[in-house]
């Protein structure tokens, strides 16, 4: 006691203060090291899925659809940065709103990042799956479409909705991080990532077409994020009523600031999806 007492008076703080800091640290470092197990747990999921999905594709579709599943999830994953970088710029400012207790500024912050992408996720619907429909297939895929593998439009049309819907759950896990829960991200990821291992096995079994493991492979992580929303959703409800208060002033600063994460991720866009 003596010696905490003589640290809180250098520090220039009342016992009281000492005591919070020191809960708040250790609360901290738990989190830290569940954040860290968890994660060990979803990225042996991860390599697990690597081990399972090729030899699962390969042994289904044979090379040809090997190319052709490589090639249209490469595809529309350039549509991913229509998310406009609006998670990476939503962890600090939800942090501090929550640190200080702000639920109102809290929830209008959300809001300002999830619904402009809930819109930009219709717009590029309305826009991007009828030219699915009617783009030629070559226009789209290049080469791969020149494969004997059935089924390439409908699964660049299952592809292009899937991605586009996920990009308001993006958030997701940017929420997570500003409250300091990866470790729930981590250990549900997880059992996404053993749901998705297990679907991959029953899609060699069934002998399923290309369709069925785009689905798969860009599906069940949409289903996975859902989930994780919906639970952080289940402990912080109040974030639900910010849209009432929106401030497109609010996203402007959200967004210049999420461009800058944007430029720093496009190089791995342009280093392995353009390319194929």
């Amino acid at each position: 006691m003596t010696r905490l007492a003589a640290t809180t008076r250098a520090a220039g703080l009342t016992e009281s203060e000492h005591a919070l800091r020191v809960a708040v640290r250790r609360r901290l470092e738990r989190s830290i090291q569940l954040a860290w197990l968890a994660s060990f747990a979803s990225k042996v999921g991860t390599f697990g899925i690597q081990f399972v999905a090729v030899p699962a594709v390969y042994r289904t579709l044979g090379q040809e659809g090997y190319a052709a599943s490589a090639a249209v999830t490469s595809a529309v994953s350039i549509l991913a940065p229509l998310n406009l970088g609006l998670g990476g710029s939503l962890v600090t400012p939800i942090a501090q709103c929550a640190a200080l207790g702000h639920r109102s500024r809290e929830s209008q912050v959300f809001w300002a990042a999830f619904l402009p992408l809930s819109l930009i996720c219709v717009l590029a619907l309305v826009i991007a799956l009828p030219a699915v429909l009617m783009l030629p297939l070559p226009v789209l895929l290049g080469r791969a479409a020149q494969t004997g593998v059935g089924g390439l439009r409908a699964s660049m049309l299952v592809a292009c909705a899937i991605t586009l819907v996920s990009l308001p759950f993006t958030l997701v896990g940017s929420m997570r991080q500003a409250y300091q829960e990866l470790h729930i991200s981590n250990l549900i990821w997880a059992f996404g990532n053993a749901f998705l291992c297990a679907a991959l096995v029953a899609a060699v079994q069934a002998r399923a077409g290309l369709p069925v493991f785009v689905v798969c492979f860009l599906g069940i992580p949409l289903a996975t994020n859902m989930l994780n929303g919906w639970f952080l959703l289940a402990r912080r409800w109040y974030l639900l009523r910010g849209w009432k208060t929106y401030q497109f002033r609010q996203t402007f600063a959200l967004a210049r600031d999420g461009v800058r994460y944007l430029a720093a991720a496009s190089s791995c866009v342009l280093v392995y999806q353009w390319p194929v």
